[in-house]
């Protein structure tokens, strides 16, 4: 079995084929967990849908907010390398 190395948000190569993991924290009932594949690319759009990142925000304001809050409120991304 291969182990899987977590990567930042930061280290997404655009063709690189990643798995996502989500957890969705609902307050007061139950979590959802979401397994998701794909490319760099759709992984960085996955995750700017997500937190609400527009185009016209600096792409170095998502990469801070991924460090320094994701896992810290209610929902948790963790994105590995295939």
């Amino acid at each position: 079995m291969k182990s899987l190395n977590e990567v930042s948000l930061r280290d997404l190569k655009e063709d690189g084929n990643y798995l996502v993991h989500q957890v969705v924290y609902e307050r007061f009932g139950d979590s959802e967990k979401y397994l998701l594949k794909g490319s760099g690319k759709e992984v960085l759009d996955f995750v700017k849908e997500h937190v609400g990142f527009y185009e016209e925000d600096d792409l170095d304001d998502l990469f801070k907010w991924f460090d320094e809050n994701n896992g810290d409120g209610d929902d948790l991304i963790s994105i590995f390398e295939l």
